[in-house]
């Protein structure tokens, strides 16, 4: 029982840190097996914009130059 709420006391912060953060699946993972590490990966992680992940690359098309 100890150690189930040992386990809640760091992993419940870390998905909520991540969530905030706008990291992946593999984080929660981590946070999961190894609630100490994923907190302390949680606490370092910086925050991902998504409106930057949206921007579209430039185009390699050639043909769209002469049109």
């Amino acid at each position: 029982m100890q150690l189930l709420i040992v386990w809640l006391i760091f992993t419940v912060p870390a998905c909520i840190l991540l969530s905030k953060k706008n990291r992946g699946a593999g984080y929660y993972i981590l946070a999961i097996l190894f609630p100490l590490i994923g907190l302390i990966f949680a606490l370092c992680l910086k925050k991902l914009n998504p409106e930057e992940d949206n921007v579209t690359p430039p185009s390699l098309d050639i043909t769209e130059d002469n049109q």
